[in-house]
């Protein structure tokens, strides 16, 4: 064997197969670049893996041997490598070509012929037209003679063109017909050619070769179509893969991966990616049965669909799950092609009450037929319960209702009402809860005398006035007036509720004219009970002496109080509320016509004694009489409801949960309106600005003042000493909050800012100097040398000693108020009769309710409360009915102190309520841990 003999099949005999293949793909895309031959030797250089291209020897040996070299490191390791594979095959190319461009030699005999052999499988021609389609082109199946396969002849240069030199074995006669048609159904290619001598040729092309013989084919004039042949095409742009969405009829969800011709759109013009799969030739051809589509790649996004190749059909929640997550992704891919009816489907939210029915039952009960929005659907309560327990989420038409988020039973549960048969029972108070929760956007058809009770309840001013309250003394102000046809409608409609007016417009007053029309003539039958702090007890008893004494009032307090005897008992008792727990066996054997809370807020805590027994009282009315109905957070305006109305505002816990929570930490305005009018029908509040005109102004001032240096030092040390620690430990997260410590320090600074001696032992007979209390001195002189009386206010009773020592030196004549007091109303009678009692001191606990203080015109609050309703609250005590002068309100403030911060805190707060009932300001535990950190830095 010689370089001038070597022929293709010999390779296999210098090569393992899997080199012979590797190294006709070298030649294939031109690999060998450059090729020398003379004197029995050959040299080629070829592009490889590395950048320099490797260096090929091939030298004739004596005795037909070849020897090989290249500096490929395969070739040192095991021998003949694809370097030189590539460079034989570039050879051979060249040699054979040159010799067929002389003339054709004649044909040789048949014997000859019968005697080839048919080439190697695996072998593949040089590239022409063809390509690299071109592997094992073609292979005889026909047969000539006896049999024998027939290879030999040369064909023309056009065919040599198309076909390649690996069958110019022997030297094939030039074919005088060439015809080429589809090999059986297809998707193979066949090659008839009819040779001189009648003899006959059959090529078959397989499926992978015929896409990149088909252009070569079609140049040759010499050839032949058969006429299924002569459509064939082999597109070029390749088929675009892409995911169809829609619902089938029987409304499953179907995903179906397909190919589609680029351009194309319409019925008909995708293929399944299964057939595609099945008719697909050469790992990148499919035959569709009339042509060759080259097919493209599915994006990326898509890909996990066309895995598996059949469509994926989802039923029943799985589509709702799908529309949820994958299909919002897939949206937006490029080859996802959902359907009209899918794009329009939607996800709805939980359903919307819209309208409700409401018919009357029996007693005090009512029957309601609700209906809810969902989307563009519309669905009763019996067909939602209809709909549950048979998945997570219900069918409607196209579009997917979560049942999970269906909460239309829990609202009618909380409300007091039951299901029934799909309807709603309720109670007429739950029917008017649930009335308020639904707002003004529910269409309701309810009877005329349910509408007309539900008007009623939402006016000031009831249809039909009350009676004149006989036995009270004295002339009602129209807004009080209204206030008892208010109170007294509640009376007959069996109701109750809270009169929450502004501090100074005559609660008292409205529930003495109540009580006097209740019980005129003994028509109550049962006396009523009146419940108050004790430092306005005097005040409750002086008021009905002055303005009711058919009440006849019996004042159960103190050491020596008798027992309660139901038959013996006047018209009105009054107690104290810290009287209620100790004596609440007592008082709950008493079947009272009237339970009136003045200051009702001091049950505002659900869980104590005082509370509690409240509750426990045994009344056919109830009323709560309070100027803050919410001093701190909106919870204490349900246990206000609790005791008023049980179970009305739901548990405790789903209060939080459906009103305190999104108003306090989200600012949640629905839940704020929501609130207000489920209580607006029990509630009736009016401001003094708005029903006083002939009320003077009050203007209210805040007067700042610095620590003395001795302050100073000491606000300093604690700060240094138990401040800065406390604020340390708030600062890393997860540590538990100690509110009593955290008060303790807090309180020890604001008494710093009072005055030094709050602080220090044996403080008073040491001259210690206080910077707030110098600034109040000079405003006291001010005040002294004119006219003005003068309210002041501490928290702190050795602050009150102070003041009062100093008030005292100076020959200032002067009442005051504190919770150890024993004759209160003499206290608040001296200050307002005497024009010698120039000033009263109160505590803000004791001072600061249900008493008149209308004689002065000025107020001093001394130190900062935690919410500005308490100190309100105080101020009110000289801002009410009666108060001629203009008032002026000072409060003292030391800069640079926790109380210049406090001072910024209840500005910023003021508001917080104001949506509901009440403005107000939230206590020490509601405070963040930023602003307890201000605090004690």
């Amino acid at each position: 064997m010689t370089l001038g003999t070597i022929l293709p099949e010999h390779l296999l005999s210098l090569v393992a197969p899997e080199v012979l293949d590797r190294g006709r793909r070298y030649f294939r895309r031109g690999a060998v670049l450059s090729l020398d031959w003379g004197a029995g030797s050959l040299r080629a250089r070829v592009a490889g893996s590395r950048p320099q291209p490797y260096d090929v020897n091939v030298q004739e040996k004596g005795g037909g041997a070849l020897a090989i070299a290249c500096t490929c490191p395969y070739a040192y390791d095991m021998g003949t490598c694809k370097h030189a594979v590539a460079t034989l095959l570039a050879w051979m190319a060249r040699r054979d070509g040159a010799a067929r461009t002389a003339s054709a030699p004649s044909p040789r005999s048949l014997p000859a012929a019968r005697s080839a052999k048919a080439p190697p499988r695996g072998w593949d021609p040089p590239p022409s037209a063809a390509d690299d389609f071109l592997g094992d082109n073609f292979e005889a199946y026909e047969t000539a003679g006896d049999g024998d396969a027939i290879f030999g002849g040369t064909l023309p240069p056009a065919w040599l063109d198309i076909l390649g030199p690996g069958l110019a074995l022997g030297g094939l006669a030039e074919p005088e017909h060439a015809e080429v048609d589809l090999h059986g159904d297809g998707p193979s290619l066949e090659v008839r050619l009819t040779l001189p001598d009648g003899w006959k040729v059959n090529l078959v092309a397989p499926p992978h070769h015929v896409p990149g013989l088909l252009e070569g084919l079609r140049r040759d004039p010499a050839v032949h179509w058969a006429p299924r042949a002569a459509t064939l095409r082999a597109e070029k742009p390749p088929l675009v893969a892409e995911l169809l969405a829609d619902y089938d009829a029987d409304g499953h969800l179907v995903l179906t991966p397909t190919y589609r011709a680029p351009g194309v759109r319409g019925a008909g013009q995708s293929h399944p990616a299964d057939a595609v799969a099945r008719g697909l030739v050469g790992g990148r051809w499919f035959w569709d049965g009339k042509d060759y589509h080259p097919v493209g790649a599915p994006p990326k996004a898509l890909s996990a669909y066309f895995d598996g190749r059949k469509p994926l059909r989802l039923a029943g929640d799985a589509i709702p799950e799908f529309l949820k997550g994958e299909y919002r992704y897939l949206a937006s891919q490029e080859g996802f092609w959902p359907s009209r009816r899918l794009r329009e489907a939607k996800l709805l939210r939980a359903p919307e009450l819209a309208a409700v029915h409401v018919e009357g039952g029996e007693g005090d009960w009512l029957w309601l037929d609700p209906v809810y929005a969902a989307g563009d659907h519309r669905l009763t309560l019996r067909e939602i319960a209809a709909l549950q327990g048979k998945g997570r989420y219900a069918r409607l038409g196209d579009d997917w209702l979560a049942l999970e988020e269906a909460p239309p039973p829990v609202l009618w549960r909380q409300a007091g009402g039951s299901l029934e048969n799909g309807r709603v029972r309720l109670p007429r108070l739950g029917y008017l809860r649930a009335r308020a929760e639904w707002g003004t956007g529910v269409a309701v058809q309810a009877p005329e005398a349910v509408r007309r009770f539900e008007a009623d309840l939402n006016r000031i001013h009831p249809p039909r006035p009350a009676p004149e309250p006989r036995g009270y003394v004295g002339t009602l102000r129209p807004y009080q007036r209204a206030g008892y046809d208010w109170l007294w409608f509640l009376r007959e409609s069996g109701l109750h509720g809270t009169l929450a007016d502004e501090m100074g417009l005559g609660k008292t007053h409205q529930a003495l004219a109540l009580l006097c029309a209740a019980h005129a003539d003994g028509a109550a039958g049962r006396p009523s009970l009146v419940v108050c702090p004790t430092s306005v007890l005097d005040h409750w008893e002086g008021k009905i002496q002055a303005h009711a004494p058919g009440l006849r009032p019996l004042r159960h307090h103190g050491a020596r109080r008798a027992l309660l005897e139901a038959g013996a008992l006047p018209p009105v008792v009054l107690t104290t509320y810290s009287l209620l727990g100790r004596d609440l066996e007592q008082l709950q054997t008493v079947q009272w016509e009237y339970v009136v809370l003045d200051e009702a807020q001091k049950i505002k805590n659900p869980g104590t004694q005082m509370a509690q027994a409240a509750r426990a009282l045994r009344a056919r009315h109830r009323l709560a009489l309070t100027g803050t109905p919410i001093e701190n957070r909106p919870s204490e305006l349900w246990a206000i409801f609790d005791f008023l109305l049980p179970g009305y505002l739901g548990s405790a816990e789903r209060f939080r949960e459906r009103y305190e929570a999104p108003i306090v930490r989200q600012g949640d305005g629905r839940a704020g309106a929501a609130l207000r009018r489920v209580v607006h029908p029990f509630k009736l509040r009016r401001l003094k600005q708005e029903v006083l005109a002939d009320l003077p102004p009050k203007v209210e001032d805040v007067r700042f003042c610095h620590l003395s240096p001795h302050q100073a030092a000491l606000y300093r040390e604690v700060v240094a000493s138990q401040g800065r620690r406390l604020a340390d430990e708030l600062r890393r997260p997860g540590t538990r909050v100690d509110y009593l410590h955290i008060f303790a320090v807090l309180t020890r600074l604001k008494r710093i800012c009072d005055h030094p001696a709050l602080v220090l032992e044996g403080g008073r007979g040491r001259p210690l100097a206080s910077g707030k209390f110098d600034l109040f001195r000079e405003l006291m002189e001010e005040a002294l040398e004119g006219e003005a009386k003068v309210v002041v206010f501490s928290q702190y009773l050795e602050m009150l000693d102070l003041i009062e020592a100093w008030l005292a030196a100076r020959r200032v004549g002067f009442s005051g108020l504190r919770g150890s007091t024993r004759e209160r109303g003499k206290a608040v009678q001296r200050f307002q009769d005497d024009p010698a009692c120039r000033v009263f001191v109160g505590s803000l606990m004791a001072g600061g309710l249900g008493i008149d203080l209308t004689a002065a015109s000025i107020v001093v609050h001394y130190d900062r409360w935690w919410n500005a309703a308490r100190e309100d609250q105080a101020t009110d005590r000289v801002h009410r009915i009666g108060q001629r002068r203009g008032v002026q309100v000072l409060k003292l403030v030391t800069r640079g102190t926790l109380e210049e911060k406090i001072d910024a805190m209840i500005r910023a707060k003021a508001a917080l309520m104001n949506t509901i009932v009440e403005k107000d300001d939230a206590a020490l535990k509601s405070l963040t841990r930023e602003e307890l950190i201000a605090l004690l830095s």
